[in-house]
């Protein structure tokens, strides 16, 4: 009986979540300086959240996208998003230089510069997004991608713009990652061994490009929609399936992540 009431109710979201897709992207919200939140508290000091500590960390962050979405509302470019008092951002480098100082691939001056950006006063939004995809390459091997020329054509892209790519040492479930994206967050994962994801293993390094891939290719998708409305059905779709069993539950948000986080990546990777 409650399997066949989840799936009527799933059905109904999917078709108003379809419909909603359609329509065009809507203006952002408006907040307090970018980042101010977690300049007294970093999310990134438990590997496993608990429930109304995920829910806390959750108001936190999506005041930063919020706060985001504002300054670029405002005509404020990403390079001149601030990032410099962020300890979030801090310990990403310092996660890259560690990866990247035992990589045969990377260069002498690419750690450099990692090390360089780190401790600058100068430190900007537009700079972490063009480290981590120019890290997340480098470390593969490859060096046939001008990224500055990269990002000097996307930094004003509406698509960037469309999310907050905000890097992660919690370990997150399904319920946080449709959390997370319904706010416009895309998280990066910064994990110290090896994990299996998509049904493979995979290192530090490829679960961050794993992630980054995710990441760019919501935000292309996001850049199409009303981020808005997708927001609110995504919260009324959990208000509507609350008064079912914890397993029901868990079985709509897995089938959610899969139509809005899995999906759209399988599809673009097999084109």
């Amino acid at each position: 009986m409650h399997s066949c009431l989840a799936m009527q109710k799933l059905l109904s979201i999917i078709f108003i979540f379809s419909f909603f897709l359609t329509t065009q992207s809507g203006a952002a919200n408006t907040c307090s300086d970018l980042y101010s939140p977690l300049k007294s508290k970093s999310v990134s000091q438990s590997s496993v959240r608990a429930s109304s500590i995920w829910k806390t960390d959750l108001q936190i962050l999506t005041k930063m996208s919020q706060s985001y979405k504002a300054q670029l509302a405002k005509g404020i470019a990403l390079k001149d998003i601030k990032i410099t008092n962020n300890k979030i951002f801090r310990e990403t480098l310092d996660w890259m230089i560690v990866r990247s100082e035992k990589s045969q691939f990377m260069t002498e001056q690419f750690v450099l510069d990692l090390k360089a950006l780190k401790n600058s006063e100068q430190l900007n939004y537009l700079d972490f997004l063009r480290l981590s995809h120019e890290f997340s390459y480098r470390i593969e091997g490859r060096t046939n991608i001008d990224f500055q020329s990269y990002f000097s054509e996307v930094s004003e892209a509406q698509a960037i713009k469309s999310f907050l790519f905000l890097p992660s040492q919690v370990e997150l479930t399904a319920v946080h990652l449709n959390e997370m994206l319904a706010e416009s967050i895309m998280p990066l994962g910064l994990i110290d061994a090896k994990i299996m994801a998509d049904g493979r293993e995979m290192t530090p390094s490829a679960f961050f490009k794993h992630d980054l891939g995710h990441a760019w290719l919501a935000s292309g998708a996001r850049a199409k929609i009303n981020a808005q409305k997708f927001k609110s059905v995504y919260w009324n779709f959990k208000a509507k399936i609350n008064d079912l069993s914890a397993k029901d539950q868990h079985v709509l948000e897995n089938i959610w992540f899969m139509l809005t986080h899995e999906l759209p990546h399988s599809a673009n990777t097999n084109q």
